[in-house]
């Protein structure tokens, strides 16, 4: 299997247990169709993403991506670029925090 494959199947899976869980929360029966066709959505989404941040990066003349590029990404969905914007504000809160206390 290759690691696209893999990768694929793992999404698949991670929708699969979220969709389940959302449609027992709403009293919903959720499908087998629904769940290939939501996971089709999520990796393709994923691989655009993807290809994305490398360009970001790319046009930055870095080798690597960093969290810059992800900001970039999210810039057109709101909630996604505030949810990104708190978790590397706390990322760089622990950063500080472990610097703190490796210096005492």
């Amino acid at each position: 299997m290759s690691d696209k494959n893999a990768l694929y199947m793992e999404v698949h899976s991670v929708v699969s247990e979220i969709a389940k869980t959302e449609g027992k929360e709403l009293g919903k029966q959720i499908g087998p169709a629904f769940i290939d066709s939501l996971t089709d959505l999520v990796f393709k989404q994923m691989e655009s993403f993807g290809l994305d941040v490398e360009a970001f990066s790319s046009h930055g003349r870095r080798a690597v991506i960093n969290m810059d590029d992800v900001m970039l990404c999210a810039r057109r969905n709101d909630h996604l670029h505030t949810m990104l914007s708190g978790m590397r504000d706390d990322l760089a809160d622990k950063k500080t925090l472990d610097r703190h206390f490796k210096n005492q």
